[in-house]
């Protein structure tokens, strides 16, 4: 998130671009990282996400459209819109670590 951070400071749309479509690919990917009773005990993740789990998908779905806006920001070389799109991908990344993270 750093290298986007700075990446939407200084209009540097390629690397939103690049940025975007891996957090994309990866939040696309999320819920599979956490099946069922797979919470070892070393895990820093709570147990909220499975007593929650449509909300922790809910989630996953804001992640993903908020990095496919961003990305399409990337495309259309939109500052503006690159700024509005990080920041409520930054908000949805830190409302998930926050509620599902030890």
């Amino acid at each position: 998130m750093k290298l986007l951070k700075k990446a939407v400071r200084n209009n540097d749309f390629d690397t939103i671009n690049d940025e975007a479509k891996a957090i994309s690919r990866w939040a696309l990917k999320l819920t599979e990282y956490f099946p069922k009773n797979s919470n070892p005990h070393t895990s820093e993740a709570l147990n909220l996400i499975w007593e929650e789990f449509e909300q922790f998908e809910t989630r996953e779905e804001t992640q993903i459209k908020a990095s496919e806006r961003l990305q399409q920001a990337g495309i259309n070389r939109n500052s503006k819109a690159a700024a509005k799109a990080y920041s409520e991908l930054a908000q949805s990344c830190k409302a998930c670590l926050d509620d599902y993270r030890e």
